[in-house]
Order: C-alpha cells, then sequence, then structure tokens
C-alpha cells in the first residue's frame, strides 16, 4: 500500500478540494470559527512541506488564513497575499491565534496570568511581523482576528483604521493577559469609517484608540445600525475618559448587543455624571464591571433610551434610584431585566427592581434569591413584575414561590 506522502500531487489536489468544499458552507465567511489549530487549511499545511507547497500552489485554498503566533510563523506570511477577494461575497477571514491559551497545551499560560518576558517578547515579535504582512492586504478582508496571550501583541485599532476597508464586517482583537493600560496613537494619520462592519469585539485599551481625536480623524465606527460591540478590559482614570467613551458610543446609530465587561473607574466621581447620552441598544451587558464605573456610566443611560433587554452579571449593583430623574423612557422600552451570578448582596438584587421597576425578570445562578426577597418583591405596590424567572438559583424554597405567584 502506497504511503500518504508517496501520493502523486493531483491526488492530493483532489483530496484538500474535498476538505475545502466540506469545510465551508456558502456562507462560512459569515460565522467565523473558534481558532484552533484544527482550522483548514492551516490543519494540513502544518503537516508538512509538501503539503504546505501544494497548498500554496493554489490561491483558492487561502481564503481563510490562520496562523498561530505559538510557533514561527514565517512560512505562512506569504499565504495572506495568494487569496484574491472581488467583493463582499468572497471576502478573507484572516485569523491570527496563539495556541498557548489552549489550557490543554504543553506551553499554556500560567493560571496566574503573571508575564514570562520571553514569551512576550517572542509573540510581539511574531505577531508584529504577521500584521506588517497583512496590512498590505487588508482591503481584502472580510474578518480579522487576532486573539493572543499579550494585549501589547494586539495590532493597533488606530492602525488599522488607517486603511480603507470597504469589506471588514468582522473584528476581534482580543487577549489573555492585559499588560498596556495606555493609548498611543498617532493623531496624524486619518481614519476611515469601517461602514461594511457588523461586530467588533476589542480591549478597552483598542476602542479608546480609536476615540482618539486628531485634525484628520473621526471616530470610525460613527452612524453604524445594528451593531454588535464587545468592549473587555479598561480602567478610566478621570470622568473625561468616561465622558469621551460615553459620546462615542452615542455616534453609533443602533446596537444589536453592547456588552462592556471588566471596566473600572478610579477617578474622582463626577458631581453631576452625564446625563445626555442617547443609545438605542437591542441588549445592554454590563458584565463584572466595578461599583465606581456604574456609579459614574449609568446615570446617562436613563434618559431618553431604548433598551430592550438589560442584563447584569457577576458585579455589585448601585442603587438605580439615584438616578431616577428621566428613568420612565428606559422603563418604556425595556422587555427584560436579566441579573447573572449576582454575588452575595441582597442590595444588588433589590436596587436595579425597585430602580426600574421591570415587567420581567429573570434570575439565572443567583444563590441570594431567597424567599424573603421574593416576599418583598411581591409585597411592595410599586414592583411590577408579571413575568418571573428562576433558573438555578438554589436559597429559595418552592414556599417562597408560592408566596411571590400568590
Amino acid at each position: 500500500m502506497a504511503k500518504i506522502g508517496d501520493l502523486p500531487v493531483e491526488l492530493l489536489e483532489h483530496i484538500f478540494d474535498d476538505i475545502l468544499i466540506s469545510t465551508f458552507s456558502p456562507k462560512w465567511h459569515r460565522n467565523v470559527p473558534t481558532p484552533n489549530r484544527a482550522l483548514f487549511p492551516f490543519n494540513v499545511a502544518s503537516t508538512c512541506i509538501l503539503w504546505l507547497s501544494v497548498l500554496k500552489s493554489k490561491s483558492k485554498y487561502w481564503r481563510q488564513v490562520v496562523i498561530d503566533v505559538a510557533d514561527d510563523p514565517t512560512a505562512f506570511l506569504d499565504t495572506l497575499s495568494l487569496f484574491k477577494s472581488d467583493g463582499y461575497e468572497t471576502a478573507r477571514i484572516v485569523i491570527v491565534f496563539s495556541s498557548m491559551k489552549d489550557p490543554d497545551s504543553q506551553a499554556s499560560i500560567p493560571h496566574d496570568e503573571s508575564i514570562d518576558e520571553k514569551v512576550k517578547v517572542t509573540e510581539n515579535t511574531r505577531a508584529s511581523a504577521v500584521f506588517e504582512r497583512l496590512e498590505g492586504f487588508v482591503a481584502d478582508c472580510g474578518s480579522i482576528v487576532f486573539d493572543l496571550v499579550y494585549q501589547s501583541s494586539l495590532p493597533s485599532s488606530a492602525r488599522l483604521c488607517t486603511h480603507r476597508l470597504p469589506l471588514l464586517h468582522h473584528l476581534s482583537l482580543t487577549c489573555a493577559i492585559h499588560d498596556c493600560d495606555g493609548v498611543a496613537a498617532d493623531l496624524q494619520r486619518k481614519f476611515y469609517p469601517l461602514r461594511s462592519l457588523k461586530s467588533i469585539t476589542i480591549t478597552g485599551v483598542s476602542f479608546m484608540e480609536l476615540c482618539d481625536r486628531g485634525p484628520y480623524r473621526r471616530f470610525p465606527l460613527r452612524q453604524l445600525f445594528s451593531l454588535e460591540l464587545s468592549i473587555n478590559h479598561f480602567v478610566f482614570k478621570n470622568a473625561e475618559q468616561v465622558k469621551i467613551f460615553q459620546t462615542e458610543l452615542a455616534s453609533i446609530n443602533s446596537y444589536a448587543t453592547l456588552s462592556l465587561s471588566n471596566l473600572n473607574f478610579t477617578g474622582v466621581a463626577s458631581a453631576q455624571p452625564s446625563s445626555d447620552i442617547l443609545l438605542e441598544v437591542g441588549h445592554l451587558v454590563f458584565d463584572s464591571v466595578s461599583v465606581e464605573f456604574l456609579n459614574e456610566f449609568m446615570p446617562a443611560i436613563f434618559h431618553n433610551q431604548s433598551v430592550q433587554i438589560l442584563s447584569f452579571q457577576r458585579c455589585v449593583i448601585p442603587d438605580i434610584r439615584l438616578f431616577l430623574d428621566g428613568f420612565e423612557n428606559l422603563t418604556e422600552t425595556l422587555q427584560l431585566l436579566q441579573l447573572v451570578d449576582i454575588p452575595i448582596d441582597r442590595h444588588s438584587l433589590y436596587n436595579p427592581i425597585y430602580g426600574i421597576t421591570p415587567e420581567h425578570v429573570r434570575f439565572l445562578r443567583c444563590g441570594n434569591v431567597t424567599d424573603k426577597l421574593l416576599r418583598n418583591l411581591a409585597s411592595f405596590e410599586f414592583v411590577r413584575i408579571k413575568t418571573l424567572e428562576l433558573h438555578d438559583c438554589s436559597g429559595f424554597t418552592s414556599n417562597g414561590d408560592r408566596k411571590f405567584v400568590c
């Protein structure tokens, strides 16, 4: 029996064609896969030099480029230029990741997220080489994903937006270790608007880079509709930064989902937090944000808002009644208040319900949902809950449930 390495190139191409067809559906480019080494063509190309050579001989195999910077990416850099897109339906996906984030990897990052300078410098260098090569071909990209260990390895979002990106509908710049806390951008370079963008997941530093204003630039996400935006990890050091953050969020016409996670505020609280920001959001999520950030940010969302679903996850929730001026507008559009994994702090459950008075409430994995809380919700006249969902909440009994219903 012939070994697979002895197969003629023509037969290998037929095999690779079958893999290509079975891997991608007609709309595969709209659903970006999770970065991993099993993705085609990386899984085949990284097997041996012969297979990489065969794949490189045909541009059709490289509509999706996958590069793992845990290894030397040099052999894959030229693949970024092989495929030529002829429009949105054939836009490329570029996925750059580090398998060191995989907990099953022998070289996975430490659980305490400590910084290994040697590993960091290596990843910085490799990711930079990939992005510098990619820059010449970003106009063909429909999706760009960088999922790395260190934030300092991520490409600059500001630098990315100095290129025309007519096909880009998905952008993701994420990391495991946030080793940057400042924003440094060249204010002299013009930003081009990201008119086709549908979803963006970035770090707080990357988002604030886009907020930097210069004589030749405007926020590149302005006037987008139904955007899915997720921002993770940033420390706001003063109220002015929060104001800029709110202003640019409001410049986006509407959101399908706006998710804010791991945001903190360490500055002096504003005497009068901003209350003139208009957000139209299908689903607004606060996940693991500090109570100081919520106090500074939330007054703005209770004025002339259109929020359909409001979610708090893993955070202490302040007394929303402090922001009551104008809250009726939020209540009119709110379809669901969702509380997930809220810490053992009874006020964090009472505060959003008493402040917003929603008609539909969902508790998910909240161990501090007790019989007493259910009785109180049923007894207060201004609480107008019509639908209450309880999922994986172990702190109440059937008796408390009956008290609430009756």
